[in-house]
């Protein structure tokens, strides 16, 4: 709660449930020091943490080049099928769609 000029209060109850919070997210946190500071070991977040490794890393990776090649060779499929030339280049010579 905010009580005069800016300060915060709080009550008896809040105090201790804060305290409870902190002392259960101490424990929980284990510590690594890197260059002077202190980060916690474990976090979670939907990228997977600081130093996600999964076990199916290659699995994953293998699936979703596959998707990617089968998105770009379709993109590339469809573009030559659509392409309309008014002229065609002379025999013989390089052109990038052939």
């Amino acid at each position: 709660m905010c009580g005069e000029k800016g300060t915060w209060r709080l009550e008896l109850g809040e105090m201790e449930a804060t305290a409870a919070v902190l002392e259960k997210s101490e424990k929980s946190m284990k510590h690594t020091i890197l260059w002077g500071n202190t980060y916690p070991k474990h976090v979670w977040s939907p990228a997977g943490g600081w130093y996600s490794q999964p076990a199916n890393w290659k699995g994953n990776t293998a699936i979703m080049s596959g998707v990617v090649l089968a998105i770009t060779a379709s993109a590339w499929v469809l573009s030559a099928n659509l392409e309309h030339r008014d002229r065609f280049p002379e025999r013989g010579r390089f052109y990038p769609s052939r």
